[in-house]
């Protein structure tokens, strides 16, 4: 949800730390064979699902400004995590 309701600069300052805090939770609760390089490579994995996420409250008649800032935090972050590096393979 990051990628959505925080603007570029914003989740550039709390992404790595929020993230990192995350993955340190999984592993002292026993998460075994998850490195950090591994749910970093998730976290852009779930930017790109995130590109459509908006969509859904807007159908079901949520305010259009607000998903599309929603929407363009997304794309937004889909560039700045060199995304399409994932899906060009």
């Amino acid at each position: 949800m990051i990628t959505i309701f925080l603007d570029s600069e914003r989740r550039a300052q709390m992404e790595q730390k929020l993230l990192r805090r995350y993955h340190q939770g999984l592993v002292t609760r026993g998460v075994k064979a998850y490195s950090w390089e591994e749910c970093w490579k998730d976290y852009r994995w779930s930017a790109i699902r995130n590109i459509f996420v908006p969509i859904w409250p807007w159908l079901k008649g949520m305010d259009t400004d607000v998903c599309l800032g929603r929407t363009l935090n997304a794309l937004q972050a889909f560039e700045d995590l060199h995304c399409i590096e994932l899906i060009e393979g």
